[in-house]
């Protein structure tokens, strides 16, 4: 990954989401014993029919939907990776 932030030139973006996810472990960590939960989903690929879709991407929107859904029913982990099409290819 650390190559492909320099070949695309999103150094700035890659360190940014590097923090916000070192964010979210830590404000998951931190809020626990409040009863509050936090997580993050992160989508590794394109959506289908969203703006940036050439025609390539391979994540439908249900796929997204259904694990963001997952996350929030379960509140055990803290980062759910989504790629793939397994929901509504």
């Amino acid at each position: 990954m650390d190559a492909a932030a320099v070949q695309w030139n999103t150094m700035g973006l890659s360190i940014a989401n590097a923090a916000k996810h070192k964010l979210v472990g830590v404000l998951a960590k931190k809020l626990e014993s409040d009863g509050i939960y936090v997580g993050e989903a992160m989508v590794l690929g394109s959506i289908k029919g969203a703006a940036f879709d050439n025609g390539t991407a391979t994540i439908a929107a249900s796929t997204v939907a259904a694990k963001l859904w997952d996350l929030y029913r379960a509140r055990t982990g803290v980062v759910v990776d989504i790629s793939g099409s397994a929901h509504g290819a």
